[in-house]
Formats: structure tokens, C-alpha cells, sequence
């Protein structure tokens, strides 16, 4: 049996696309990448990564104890194997281990 190759790139030349169309939806995409400009979700955790590690050292500078205190219930967090908020697709599998 022939393996079938879903995903093609479309051709990229100087004539673009109509905006409304996904043609022009997908040049886009691969001009991005070929840029090697940042996506949207990794550059915006990155960025909250660093406000928070600022803050973190600015609020031990002013208030070391509440600092330690935060430090070590992030600390405790991390650690813990408990999850702070429940992944809804365990009941999903749970709702379907117990259906079958």
C-alpha cells in the first residue's frame, strides 16, 4: 500500500494570495517561520517568565519573609505530586474506562 504525504507547502512566488482566502492564511505561516519571527504563546510565557522572576527579586529586596513565604509555596507546589487543578481529560478516560 502507498503511503499518501497529507501535507503539502504551497508553492511560494511574488504573486500573493487574496487575504480571505487559506492560501493566503498559509503563506503567511511559512513566510513567519522562514523569518523566524516569534510565535505569539512561547515569546508571552518567556516574557511572563522574566516579570515574575523581577518580581520575585524586588519583592525580596522590600519584603524578604514574604518573599521566603512565596518562594516556598511555589517550592511546595512544584514538588508535590498532587495537581493544583485537575486535568479534565483524566475523566474523560475515567468516564469511558467505566462506560466500556
Amino acid at each position: 500500500m502507498e503511503k499518501i504525504d497529507v501535507y503539502y507547502e504551497p508553492e511560494i512566488n511574488d504573486e500573493l494570495p487574496q487575504e480571505d482566502s487559506t492560501e493566503y492564511l498559509e503563506y503567511e505561516k511559512i513566510r513567519t517561520k522562514k523569518e523566524g519571527q516569534l510565535e505569539d504563546i512561547p515569546a508571552m510565557q518567556g516574557i511572563l517568565c522574566l516579570i515574575l522572576a523581577v518580581g520575585m527579586v524586588v519583592l525580596n529586596m522590600f519584603y524578604p519573609d514574604t518573599a521566603e513565604d512565596l518562594f516556598g509555596m511555589i517550592k511546595g507546589y512544584s514538588a508535590s505530586e498532587e495537581e493544583i487543578l485537575e486535568n479534565p481529560i483524566n475523566y474523560l478516560i475515567e468516564y469511558a474506562e467505566n462506560k466500556g
